[in-house]
């Protein structure tokens, strides 16, 4: 289900992705690639990089729920949003759940 909310937003699916869980955490991490344009952006304007990462956090932050309660009924378990960390020259992204 998190695969499809990725692609529902970046349009193509995550180039990898892998859920590891450790201890209480629930990570999935996944890798996108760069259109042209977003590439175009990061590599080109003064502050493209911030700009395309931003967009994709506020992007991202806004399926969170959705992806937490979808996430929730697969484990059986009621997790929590703990973080999103974004990696904008390795393309690599992280979501991160807790649970209890």
């Amino acid at each position: 289900m998190t695969i499809k909310h990725i692609k529902e937003l970046t349009g193509k699916g995550p180039k990898n992705i892998y859920v590891k869980i450790i201890d209480d955490k629930v990570e999935i991490h996944f890798w996108l690639q760069k259109s042209p344009l977003e590439k175009y952006v990061c590599d080109e304007l003064r502050e493209g990089k911030c700009l395309v990462k931003d967009i994709y956090q506020d992007a991202l932050q806004h399926r969170i729920k959705e992806i937490q309660n979808d996430l929730s009924d697969r484990f059986s378990q009621d997790l929590h949003f703990e973080s999103l960390c974004a990696d904008i020259e390795t393309d690599k992204y992280v979501i991160t759940f807790i649970y209890d």
